[in-house]
């Protein structure tokens, strides 16, 4: 087998590609509620809220290459399982963040200044999920199934 450690069948497979589908229905509810959560959190008419939402949505996908750069040197030195704990820890804590602001009628404009930070966070933690999810995954597949359970990384069905 040649040192590899098969992973724990198809169900861990598919718990940790549910992870990444939360990560996207994370950004998908974030665009879809950007009309109203725009103007809850910067107070602004629905236009400008809009755009100030989109720029913090962009802003989060600007810090990905960040995470996935430092969560990569995480993984190698420390190993994937930490990485990962840690990336989970970044987008839950963003997440919990987010539902728990305070919109621009309670604190003014900190709302979008905290959102903002938020979205950082949650971004730089995605962006190394992925990543240490697909070596942790390729790592520890078995080798007659190495393509496929790299390949169900990115989606959260799987079938065996």
């Amino acid at each position: 087998m040649s040192g590899r450690r098969p992973l724990q069948g198809w169900r861990k497979v598919a718990a940790l590609g549910a992870g990444n589908a939360l990560e996207w229905f994370d950004w998908g509810v974030y665009s879809a509620m950007l009309p109203f959560f725009g103007v809850y959190v910067f107070g602004m008419p629905v236009a400008e809220s809009l755009l100030a939402g989109l720029a913090v949505f962009a802003a989060a996908y600007i810090a990905r290459p960040l995470g996935g750069l430092v969560f990569g040197v995480i993984a190698d030195r420390y190993g994937r399982t930490t990485s990962l704990s840690l990336t989970i820890a970044c987008v839950a804590t963003g997440c919990l963040g987010v539902a728990f602001l305070p919109g621009h009628a309670q604190i003014g404009a900190a709302a979008g200044v905290i959102l903002l930070l938020l979205r950082l966070l949650q971004g730089f933690g995605q962006g190394g999920e992925l990543p240490s999810l697909q070596v942790y995954i390729a790592e520890n597949a078995p080798r007659q199934h190495l393509g496929r359970w790299s390949s169900l990384s990115t989606f959260p069905a799987t079938s065996e």
